[in-house]
């Protein structure tokens, strides 16, 4: 029985001649480390006698590898034979991804079983860059992220499974099948039974309307057409959107048309994907539609505002689809640093706190009471990014967490949130505010998130508002 994971496991596979590149992978992959994502390469081996073994294991449990292209990994026999071939047996099987890091120029003819998948940075080598380093750095950060969230949801969304999960878990595992099955949808229109001369009329328009589509726009859809009831129900369940055609008064209020319509609204109405669609041959039609059917997308003039509404609804779809990835991907890790025993209650620090929380990318937490600088600076290790709540605690004690701060935490992703008493006076004495992000007003709480969290992503230097 196959088990879900419990942690995204990524294989960097490199020559000896590349550890600085390595190392600058692994600090862009950082960020990701404390949310049970591990990441190993054969500098981990260490003393171990069974180096062979430890790597053929370690490659095989890999859900994502990495290979730094060089001359000298092209060099490597071990690579070629062992790593190379066993992670690309294990691709094929559906088992791993697979990302081409091209570090050191080199000529690439021999690797096209490499090639054909995305590789960064596009087009050239690190070796060959002098300018914007982070900003490809940033690319393949985020695409490094993005599978993160595509083995989570291949993990959490094992269809037909004995293991049983609640809570959370459930939420997750519900969400991930909800998302392989709409990414793996078939794109069909499917377009109810007519039986008027007018009605065959719009049918053919609308089929020749998405033939054109697919030929010049290249169009994923296909139009079915059922040439009765049965076979329309029974296509129902694999299609996006259904159409219905009515030509008069009779079809909308007790014909045939009407009868498919409302087999279609009941099996659509309560998806976030799926959609009926009503086409009017006339717009005066419209005012004689009952409430129920006005509820819906109703056309009323060519086949191409059809194929465009059908358009708009696909990028909805998509974005309905990427925001329920987001619960999937990595999230940055901020240590919220304040007074326990005066602000823990503070109703500003717990609404900065659900702010936060709130965007879904965010991972707060705090010190316990009687924390020392050992555990101030061992949730530092694994944060990146820390907020100090200057509130009710004494001058003393904010300057002494600001100073320490400071000399613990390098990055650029710290700021400083001042309220009352005396939040003026705090500012002009107090806070140190070329070094932290500084927050002030509570009408602002948003939009001061909005710019720490940028600071996060762009590791760029801090700005006020």
């Amino acid at each position: 029985m196959a088990q879900m994971k419990n942690a995204v496991k990524i294989f960097i596979s490199y020559a000896s001649q590349d550890k600085n590149y390595l190392l600058d992978i692994k600090k862009w992959l950082r960020y990701a480390q404390h949310e049970n994502i591990t990441i190993w390469d054969d500098g981990e081996l260490g003393l171990a006698k069974s180096w062979d073994q430890t790597i053929k294991a370690r490659l095989n449990e890999a859900d994502i590898v990495l290979f730094l292209i060089s001359i000298d990994f092209l060099s490597s026999r071990y690579i070629q034979e062992i790593e190379l071939k066993q992670a690309l047996d294990r691709h094929r099987a559906g088992k791993c991804y697979l990302v081409p890091v091209f570090v050191r120029h080199c000529i690439l003819d021999e690797l096209d079983e490499v090639m054909v998948f995305q590789g960064f940075p596009k087009g050239t080598f690190f070796s060959d860059l002098t300018h914007e380093l982070d900003r490809y750095y940033t690319e393949f950060q985020r695409k490094i992220t993005a599978l993160i969230g595509e083995v989570r949801i291949n993990n959490f969304g094992i269809v037909g499974e004995d293991h049983e999960v609640s809570g959370q878990g459930l939420e997750q595992k519900e969400q991930a099948i909800t998302i392989r099955e709409q990414e793996n949808y078939q794109k069909k229109i499917l377009l109810a039974p007519v039986k008027s001369h007018i009605a065959l009329m719009l049918a053919d328009a609308l089929a020749s309307q998405i033939e054109r589509e697919k030929k010049y726009q290249s169009w994923e859809f296909t139009l079915i057409q059922p040439f009765d009831e049965a076979k329309f129900e029974e296509e129902m369940a694999n299609s996006l959107y259904t159409v219905h055609i009515f030509t008069s008064q009779n079809e909308i209020n007790d014909g045939a048309e009407r009868g498919m319509f409302d087999f279609a609204f009941k099996n659509t109405q309560n998806s976030e994907f799926k959609s009926s669609l009503i086409w009017l041959s006339s717009p005066d039609l419209e005012d004689k539609l009952p409430a129920e059917m006005k509820a819906c997308t109703i056309i009323k003039g060519l086949p191409s505002d059809l194929t465009d509404n059908i358009k708009v609804n696909e990028i909805k779809r998509q974005e309905i689809i990427d925001n329920k990835k987001k619960i999937f991907l990595p999230k940055l890790s901020v240590f919220m640093m304040y007074d326990f025993e005066k602000d823990h209650g503070s109703p500003i620090r717990i609404k900065l706190k659900r702010e936060l929380e709130g965007r879904g990318e965010i991972l707060s937490d705090f010190a316990p009471p009687n924390y020392t600088n050992d555990v101030i600076e061992n949730y530092l290790n694994i944060s990146e990014g820390v907020i100090i709540f200057y509130g009710n605690s004494t001058i003393n004690w904010y300057c002494h967490w600001q100073d320490q701060i400071q000399k613990m935490f390098s990055r650029c992703s710290r700021a400083v949130y001042i309220d009352n008493p005396d939040k003026i006076d705090k500012l002009e004495r107090d806070v140190n505010n070329k070094a932290f992000l500084v927050m002030q007003e509570e009408g602002l709480i948003r939009q001061y998130v909005d710019q720490f969290i940028t600071n996060l992503k762009n590791s760029s230097n801090c700005h006020g508002i």
